[in-house]
């Protein structure tokens, strides 16, 4: 065999563990379709009420919802059954009815082994509960999960082909060193890359997790949501606070969503619920007036008068 033959040969290899432990390129996205596409914006409101929405905006106390009722199209919409809201905003993003998307409520049960092994009824979060899942999706190089021996050695002998084909263009052609000294300098430096490898490929192994598995949240929603569609044909969405959408799923890439309702806090719950008055009561730090300055005189002698 040639020395250009072997050199060819090396260069194969090397390009073939190279390609091998590469993860898989991320799909194009899809083009969008010819012509203007026209622009529409969905708001929507949990629990928002028609017949208040109409009083409030005959007393003129929602004028932007009522230009907007009048420039377009204002009218009782059904909700679901039940009327919850993880079961309404499933039954929105998929246009399935509860029995497809697999939301009935807030909290469903599930039957799971308790004392003895027999079946216990548990309940469990339908906006998104706890699970352990493949972590094959979340990492680079999911070979390492699979199968760490050959993730292992494959990083090795990639990593020492390589080395050893720059040696030699590099000792051989470049510098004009004799083919024994080429040979062996090429030899040192193909050890070298050899053994950085193998020792990250290690490191990189030993921080996955040991069964194979990562901590996540699971959104039992079924169905295909209709942006999905849409991206299908080219036609880009942009979603805040979606509803039900957490965790978020691999979108396409004409999709951009942030997560809404579903979404954990630092308690580990959906979120807590304020109330925004529209009057301000008394502060609780507020500095007492004369009355009650008066008020609290009074009631101090009395007591005082009580215990003499």
């Amino acid at each position: 065999m040639s020395r250009l033959a072997a050199l060819v040969l090396l260069v194969v290899v090397a390009a073939a563990h190279a390609t091998a432990l590469s993860p898989p390129a991320d799909p194009a996205p899809a083009a969008r379709p010819a012509g203007p596409v026209p622009k529409t914006v969905i708001l929507g409101f949990d629990g928002m009420d028609y017949a208040l929405t109409q009083r409030f905006m005959d007393a003129g106390l929602m004028p932007h919802f009522k230009r907007l009722a009048e420039q377009g199209l204002f009218q009782k919409l059904d909700t679901s059954n039940p009327a919850q809201s993880p079961v309404s905003w499933a039954v929105f993003n998929t246009g399935c009815n509860p029995g497809k998307t697999g939301v009935a409520g807030f909290v469903s049960r599930v039957f799971m082994p308790g004392r003895g092994g027999a079946l216990q009824p548990t309940p469990q979060m339908m906006l998104g509960f706890n699970e352990r899942i493949p972590a094959d999706d979340f990492v680079e190089h999911p070979l390492a999960l699979t199968d760490p021996h050959k993730f292992r050695y494959g990083a090795m002998w990639a990593a020492g082909a390589a080395g050893l084909v720059v040696g030699l263009i590099l000792f051989k052609l470049l510098f004009r060193l004799g083919l024994p000294v080429a040979t062996l300098l090429s030899l040192l430096l193909a050890g070298g890359g050899a053994w950085a490898a193998q020792r990250w490929a290690a490191g990189y192994i030993d921080s996955l997790p040991a069964d194979g598995k990562l901590p996540y949240v699971v959104n039992p929603m079924q169905g295909t949501s209709f942006w999905s569609y849409l991206d299908k044909i080219g036609v880009r969405t942009r979603g805040l606070q979606v509803a039900s959408t957490y965790p978020p799923d691999h979108e396409g890439g004409n999709t951009e969503l942030l997560s809404g309702l579903g979404v954990m806090d630092v308690t580990g719950s959906p979120g807590a619920y304020s109330v925004s008055p529209t009057t301000r009561g008394p502060s609780p730090t507020a500095a007492p007036t004369a009355a009650a300055r008066s008020s609290a005189s009074s009631r101090t002698s009395r007591m005082s008068r009580a215990r003499s």
